[in-house]
């Protein structure tokens, strides 16, 4: 039976010392400090006498030399470093003995000659050989032996492939990214292809995900390599996808991905703290945005177009168990009494410097955004009252983490959230930090449960 790898790797790296110490000997060992020689011919020249101009000449060459400190220098032994630098680069033999096991003679191309000559993953080419190349490069990738300089050269390689693939259309991009500190950052546990892994379905999750073709889309293309994830998208989804991956790596409890909305909290705090006078009986909900209006002094719109399309009646009758509430409160009693006839949703939210009344299909493409929150001090806590067991979960971040995200979905207007059915809301575990896109208000309302999580 053959040693395992640790063996062969500590072989290769004996041979490859080996081989460097000769080099170096055989290229600074003779050095001429003490007796001085010709630098022709090595002839010692200590007894040899300088003539006026102070140069030496060799009795055996007849070569002049320019001055003494030219016999002094060291003269390298090029067969002794050239058997220095053949054995050192036959270290890499024993190195890849392990893949020759594997994989045959194909096991012994260093991984950095075999990634530019290897296509992409979801490329069809014809011809054994390199349909071998591939398996072979996947095999290393599985292996986490395709790193550095091999990991970009494959990109690059690939970058063509796709390029190639898709006929050198100049409206998408083709971009690399390095997935190392995203992992870091957010906390990652597994190997390096885990963890690459794990972003690339991030990406593929939030960024415009009906367009990639691992979710059935035909426009944009993305795999990994390594700590290498590789893209080929539009411009705009480029752009989104360096947010992303600049966002997980990003230190912080709370991180925004994308484009920087307006701060809503004067907003929210306005409509919070003023209380709304309603008349007895029933009001419509012209006339609720109204005194909302006059009360707060904000701007209140209602997108009657887009509602009454759903259907929505906007005349129905709404009633409310109190003539005082706060503002925020009775927002929410009217929204919540404007059903269609399909279950067509109407929701109230921050819009340009107001409060907009629309179609929740309006306001999930007005207001959604990706948020990234940072719950590692949480794993490092006792219990919140919201915590599930799971038998099945060994690791205690991951039982915080998806018991979180299962606690949000189920507490947070649950129909919207993908899991349950709806649209309009994904969230997804990325190591200790939680990824969620949604609407502003449920963001507000994920805040206060998080805030609570952290007070108890």
């Amino acid at each position: 039976m053959l040693p395992d790898s640790s063996i062969w790797s500590w072989l290769g790296w004996a041979v490859l010392a080996i081989g460097l110490v000769l080099s170096l000997y055989g290229g600074v060992a003779d050095r001429a400090r003490v007796r001085m020689r010709c630098a022709g011919c090595r002839y010692d020249m200590n007894a040899t006498e300088a003539n006026e101009a102070g140069q030496r000449v060799c009795p055996e060459c007849g070569r002049k030399s320019k001055n003494d400190r030219e016999l002094s220098r060291p003269r390298a032994r090029r067969r002794l470093v050239l058997l220095g630098i053949l054995i050192a680069l036959s270290g890499h033999v024993f190195f890849s003995v392990p893949r020759i096991m594997r994989s045959g003679w194909i096991g012994a191309v260093p991984t950095t000659f075999l990634a530019p000559l290897t296509p992409w993953y979801g490329a069809d080419f014809s011809g054994a050989w390199r349909q071998s190349l591939t398996a072979e490069l996947k095999n290393r990738d599985a292996a986490e032996e395709v790193h550095g300089v091999a990991a970009y050269l494959w990109g690059w390689r690939s970058g063509i492939s796709l390029a190639a693939d898709r006929g050198g259309d100049e409206e998408l991009v083709y971009s690399m990214y390095d997935t190392r500190r995203a992992a870091h950052a957010c906390g990652m546990s597994g190997s390096v292809t885990e963890n690459n892994a794990a972003v690339q379905q991030g990406v593929i999750s939030f960024i415009d995900p009906e367009n990639w073709a691992d979710n059935g889309g035909t426009t944009s293309q993305i795999y990994g390599v390594g700590r290498v994830l590789a893209t080929h998208t539009t411009r705009e989804n480029d752009s989104a996808v360096r947010e992303f991956i600049e966002a997980l790596a990003a230190q912080g409890d709370v991180i925004q991905v994308g484009r920087s909305a307006t701060d809503e909290t004067p907003i929210r705090s306005r409509l919070r703290e003023t209380e709304v006078r309603l008349p007895d009986g029933r009001l419509q909900l012209d006339e609720l945005t109204a005194l909302i209006a006059a009360a707060t002094g904000l701007s209140l719109r209602i997108d009657a177009d887009a509602i009454e399309d759903q259907p929505v009646y906007l005349a129905t009758p709404l009633e409310f168990p109190k003539t005082l509430l706060r503002s925020d409160e009775a927002l929410d009693l009217a929204v919540s009494q404007l059903w269609g006839g399909r279950g067509t949703r109407v929701s109230w939210f921050i819009a340009d410097g107001g409060v907009r009344i629309s179609p929740i299909e309006v306001e999930s493409r007005l207001s959604s955004r990706i948020v990234i929150y940072d719950l590692r001090d949480l794993v490092d806590r006792p219990d919140p009252d919201w915590i599930i067991e799971e038998s099945s979960v060994v690791d205690r971040a991951t039982r915080v983490l998806n018991a979180a995200a299962h606690h949000i979905t189920q507490t947070v207007d649950s129909e919207s959230w993908a899991e349950n059915g709806g649209e309009h809301g994904y969230i997804m575990v990325l190591g200790r930090r939680l990824v969620v896109m949604t609407v502003a208000r449920h963001h507000a309302a994920i805040r206060e449960l998080l805030k609570k999580a952290r007070a108890n």
